[in-house]
């Protein structure tokens, strides 16, 4: 019971914010308490009278599965990217009318193989 004594008095939210170094123990309870939260880190340090950047320390320092908001291992994400100008700048791309009308903007650089098996697939 000493034990669990000791335990409960080194954690909470009164022996954190006197803390002048937080224990493993104790990092590891305020990054649990944030991510059972929901809340962003800069309103829940200011909800609990905390440094936002000293949670963000120890968000780095803890356990792997506590280094992001969600518990489990984190999953890349594809994000689409769409170019707000062509990739090549427009000096350095040649446009190709076609016999329909259709125009064409490729590549100054194209292959002419390459080149002539898309306009016969395209008059088509």
């Amino acid at each position: 019971m000493a034990q669990a004594t000791k335990t409960r008095k080194s954690v909470g939210w009164a022996a954190v914010r006197r803390a002048r170094r937080w224990t493993q123990e104790q990092g590891e309870w305020v990054i649990s308490e944030w991510q059972r939260s929901g809340e962003s880190v800069q309103r829940f340090a200011s909800q609990h009278g905390l440094d936002p950047q000293r949670i963000y320390l120890w968000r780095r320092r803890a356990r792997p599965e506590l280094r992001s908001r969600s518990i489990g291992p984190v999953r890349p994400e594809v994000v689409e990217v769409k170019l707000a100008q062509p990739a090549f700048p427009a000096e350095s791309r040649i446009v190709v009318e076609l016999l329909s009308g259709r125009r064409l903007s490729v590549a100054e650089y194209i292959d002419v193989d390459v080149l002539e098996r898309v306009v016969a697939a395209l008059e088509r």
